[in-house]
Parts: structure tokens; sequence; C-alpha cells
């Protein structure tokens, strides 16, 4: 994903392994702070890491909203695919 997002000039040009590595330390960071039990609902942390790290990826910075809207866009679609089928008898019951 790093690599065609550099190839198409939306992210700046960096090594998609660190990349990797730098998400990944991240997001270890984040579990070691807030321990092994997640939070019952998201709090500002949950938007705030995966923001700072595209923006700082992003060739146009600028441009978040726009990733962040397109990514709400696409998360509805996947959600949508992967809800299972209503089907009458399964709404009677």
């Amino acid at each position: 994903m790093v690599e065609n997002a550099v190839t198409e000039g939306e992210f700046v040009d960096i090594d998609p392994e660190l990349v990797r590595q730098l998400v990944s330390a991240a997001f270890i960071g984040v579990m070691w702070t807030r321990g092994p039990f997640p939070a019952r609902r998201a709090n500002k942390r949950a938007d705030e890491l995966p923001n700072f790290i595209v923006r700082g990826l992003l060739a146009d910075p600028a441009s978040l909203g726009e990733v962040i809207e397109h990514s709400r866009q696409l998360q509805a679609v996947v959600t949508a695919e992967l809800s299972p089928a209503r089907t009458p008898s399964s709404d009677s019951r």
C-alpha cells in the first residue's frame, strides 16, 4: 500500500519497510501505555495516532481531511458487505 501511494505521488518518497517498522512501534507504544484491556469506547487517541502517521506520509498534508472522509466511506461499504444478509426469517426472531 505504501509503495503504491509513493509511486502514485500520494505519499512522500519513503521506504515502505521503514513505515512498517514505525507504525508497528507506534501502535505497540499505545498498547503498552493503555494496557491489555481496550477501552469500551474509542477515545481521541484512537484517531490521533493514525491521523498523525498519515499526515506525515502525505505528499500534501492538507489533504488529510479528504483522506479521512474517503476512509469513512470505504469503512461503511466494507461494514455493509460484511454484515449478514437480513432475511424475513432472521428478522422475526
